[in-house]
């Protein structure tokens, strides 16, 4: 409730957590993050979230938004839901992170965040490092 000031928000991520309880990501664990750093600067400065130990992640196969959800729905089922690693063949993370706006929920035991604004020297570092 506290982050996006709604009893409707906390309801909906509970049901949530519900639903992906045995899985290696959920709200308990999971940060979120989005694919659009214009989303992201709605929370403050965008940066890359880089998870670097025992990453997990999860996402809405429409690709949309965690909350508040398109159709306002505070009810979702487990089939709404990618989880990597999962439901190969139904849509890789590679297609959520290419997409436009999806908000990925990421579960790591370390993240490096790198601020946008050095996103492009980051890439060529890495790039320059045989890494990608």
């Amino acid at each position: 409730e506290e982050t996006y000031g709604s009893p409707q928000a906390l309801e909906f991520f509970q049901n949530v957590q519900i639903v992906l309880e045995k899985e290696a990501v959920n709200p308990n664990n999971g940060h979120l993050a989005s694919s659009s750093a214009k989303d992201a600067g709605q929370w403050g400065v965008a940066g890359s979230i880089w998870p670097v130990n025992d990453a997990h992640y999860s996402w809405f196969q429409d690709g949309k938004l965690f909350y508040p959800r398109p159709n306002g729905a505070t009810y979702i089922s487990r089939d709404d839901l990618i989880v990597d690693g999962k439901d190969c063949g139904r849509e890789s993370l590679e297609d959520a992170l290419r997409s436009k706006s999806c908000e990925v929920m990421v579960a790591s035991k370390e993240f490096l965040v790198v601020p946008a604004g050095l996103d492009k020297e980051l890439i060529e570092a890495l790039k320059s490092s045989f890494l990608v």
